[in-house]
């Protein structure tokens, strides 16, 4: 079952860092976000995520660095010089102003000596932050001048705001960094000096790490006064020219399993998974064709759930069979139970079977029969494989029989936990032998229409030698409170999963 949503169909209880940093800026001023990433981090993206949720009058300055200019005018030898461009939605243009006054709302009061004098700071500036102030509060964000954030900003002025281009130096900007009684987001694309770092009340990083050769990208909070966050470091995409960081799961989550979409596109040559989110990363599922899940060494089965039952599910619904080998810390009723919320109970009783070491289960009810015991010989004498197919071997021939009474024009579905058929084969007195399960696993893959889904773990010599045979081979990670997905086969950029949970279904969210 899917937690109770929370707002924007959120986790209840998940931790939003988007929200986290609308409640710091709330904080009484000053309160100041110092944003900082090289190059293509999204620094940018993020302050136009978060200038929505802003509240109160904003004031927008775009910095551009030009050539030093010594050339008499005042700016010789004081550090490089800055174009800005000043936007203020609220504004008077320029020319209509009342003169400011000498220590407007006693701004000055918050520089440095070296800074305080009318001159020393642009006065169109001044007089924004004195009618800002005079309103009740706001914010200033500064971003560096480029045309998307000139477009952005000269945007949120309209027809009758101000916008006007001034002049000054890189110190005289620095000093008053932090001392102004606003809330301020303040974004440089360099490692800040130790002064803006220190009069910073928070501090965002954004960067990327590596993950077999990708890059996730990652952002850390080193500082964040008054209201810390939980952890350092966060996972976030930039997909769709957002910034998103999916909310940090509760403690305790279990992840939801939600029922399959409609396919949106039926092909004849393929078997969708359930999930549109899944086609978009990695493909449909070939017939004939193997997908195998692939976690860490001690990664929680249930996320394996996650994936297959929304195929199996699929699969079920459009007149296929499948045969599912489940994990050994599941049950038919726990399976039964989940599919029965989606699928009619006459539907499972044809069309699915679970291989279980344990005889006919009367607590099963009605579903009694889609429990498979293993056996361990043949009750007839004969030898398995003339019984079977070539190749097939002695394991579980009742759950080859039954995909092969598959009807015409259906699909095949083979759902394998490596855990779980590894438990069984000990029982039936075949011990699953790396070398011989893909000789196994082709005799399947003859039949019509067949598709076979695994999950394993990493570290099992089963998934390594199957590897080479997979159509679809993803492998899971876990960074950072956050699952990740990463192709093989197809190879692909990480996606971190994420949960609709109005729905229960799952989505994959592009490290893009």
């Amino acid at each position: 079952m899917a937690p109770d949503a929370g707002p924007k169909g959120k986790a209840a209880g998940g931790f939003d860092l988007l929200d986290h940093f609308e409640r710091f800026l709330a904080e009484p001023p000053p309160q100041s976000l110092l944003i900082t990433g090289s190059a293509g981090t999204g620094k940018s993206t993020l302050v136009r995520t978060l200038l929505p949720r802003l509240k109160g009058h904003g004031i927008f300055v775009a910095y551009r660095t030009e050539p030093d200019r010594s050339s008499g005018d005042g700016t010789a030898g004081s550090g490089p010089v800055l174009s800005l461009l000043l936007v203020d939605p609220e504004g008077v243009r320029k020319g209509e102003g009342v003169p400011v006054a000498s220590d407007p709302a006693g701004l000055m009061s918050f520089a440095p000596a070296s800074a305080r004098s009318e001159e020393a700071f642009p006065t169109p500036i001044l007089e924004a932050v004195q009618r800002m102030v005079a309103a009740g509060g706001g914010f200033v964000v500064v971003d560096t001048w480029d045309p998307s954030t000139e477009r952005e900003f000269r945007s949120r002025a309209g027809e009758a705001g101000a916008v006007e281009v001034i002049t000054t130096t890189t110190p005289i900007m620095r000093a008053k960094f932090g001392r102004l009684p606003i809330r301020g987001i303040f974004v440089v694309a360099e490692i800040p000096d130790g002064e803006m770092r220190t009069a910073a009340d928070g501090i965002v990083e954004l960067g990327w790490e590596d993950l077999d050769g990708f890059r996730l990208r990652v952002v850390s909070i080193p500082k964040l006064r008054e209201i810390p966050t939980p952890e350092s470091r966060y996972l976030y995409s930039l997909d769709g020219g957002d910034f998103h960081c999916p909310p940090q799961l509760p403690i305790g989550f279990r992840p939801p399993i939600g029922p399959p979409e409609p396919d949106p596109a039926p092909d004849d040559n393929s078997l969708f998974p359930g999930s549109t989110a899944f086609v978009n990363a990695f493909g449909r599922l070939r017939f004939h064709g193997l997908t195998g899940l692939q976690v860490p060494p001690r990664f929680s089965g249930t996320m394996g759930d996650v994936f297959l039952f929304p195929v199996v599910a699929h699969a079920l619904s459009i007149g296929g069979r499948a045969v599912w080998i489940p994990s050994a810390a599941s049950s038919p009723g726990q399976i039964l139970a989940q599919l029965s919320r989606w699928i009619p109970a006459d539907f499972l009783r044809e069309r699915l079977r679970i291989v279980t070491p344990w005889g006919p289960d009367p607590g099963l009810g009605e579903f009694k029969s889609v429990a498979l015991p293993i056996r361990r010989a043949p009750d007839d004498g004969r030898d398995v494989r003339s019984v079977v197919a070539p190749g097939v071997g002695p394991l579980f021939p009742d759950a080859f029989r039954f995909l092969q009474a598959t009807p015409e024009g259906r699909p095949t579905l083979y759902v394998i936990y490596i855990d779980g058929v590894r438990a069984l084969a000990s029982i039936a007195g075949a011990p699953l032998n790396p070398e011989t399960f893909p000789m196994i696993v082709s005799g399947y893959a003859r039949l019509p229409r067949f598709h076979g889904f695994g999950f394993g773990r990493s570290d099992d010599p089963v998934i390594r030698v199957l590897a080479a045979s997979l159509d679809t081979h993803v492998q899971i990670e876990e960074r950072y409170g956050r699952t990740v997905l990463l192709g093989i086969r197809p190879r692909t950029h990480p996606y971190i999963l994420d949960w609709d949970f109005s729905s229960g279904r799952y989505d994959l969210l592009p490290m893009t």
